[in-house]
């Protein structure tokens, strides 16, 4: 099943984890009232299955909004993948939570960098280029307005001083252009933690995914 259950995702992320989505198959990604649009497909991955997302369709997933979702100005997030890029060079958007001027947008920039960007023209890069056929676990946490990325388990910038105006009734969608381009990646899963984990943290969780394949 693409959304594990809150019993089992305490179990297996933690207290904090507010959101597994991991895809397994089609007919579980409908059953848990997610909407598909396109035509993605699952494909073996080094971890197990994952979903491949192909932008010239465009392909994307749309999971409706609930309160369990929301996230406060003044409060704590963070949002770890495992993806493998199949195209670089072009704004590519992971997951979005967007309404005209409100929300965020957790991309990957035409520059090849990871980019928390918000609608109204605030944003932070990571510093690391990603390449092109590769399986990377990156991570971003925010902290009250400050953000740091971690790729493959090691810090990779960040910044301070940003602001966030909540949004707290839109959908949120993974590899859908709501304001910069649709993915093109092999996805293995996206979590959501309502917490700004520590680096330590990270880094378990890196090591843990390290352990199930050979890359990252």
């Amino acid at each position: 099943m693409p959304s594990i259950l809150k019993e089992n995702r305490i179990q297996n992320f933690g207290p904090n984890c507010i959101l597994s989505a991991s895809f397994q198959s089609i007919a579980g990604i409908e059953d848990e009232g997610w909407t598909i649009t396109g035509s993605p497909v699952i494909v073996s991955t080094p971890f197990g299955r994952g979903m491949q997302f192909d932008r010239t369709v465009p392909d994307y997933i749309t999971i409706p909004s609930s309160p369990e979702l929301d996230f406060v100005v003044a409060g704590e997030m963070s949002i770890e993948v495992l993806l493998k890029l199949n195209l670089v060079g072009q704004n590519q958007e992971i997951v979005s939570k967007r309404n005209g001027a409100n929300g965020y947008m957790f991309i990957i920039r035409s520059t090849n960098v990871i980019r928390m960007s918000f609608p109204w023209g605030g944003y932070v890069d990571s510093t690391t280029p990603l390449q092109v056929g590769i399986w990377y676990h990156i991570e971003m946490t925010w902290n009250n307005g400050a953000i740091l990325f971690y790729v493959n388990g090691a810090p990779d910038g960040g910044g301070a001083g940003v602001g966030y105006t909540d949004e707290r009734t839109a959908d949120i969608n993974i590899a859908r252009a709501i304001g910069w381009g649709p993915l093109s990646a092999d996805v293995e899963f996206i979590n959501m933690y309502s917490n700004a984990e520590s680096a330590a943290d990270v880094l378990a969780r890196y090591n843990n995914v390290a352990g199930l394949g050979t890359n990252p």
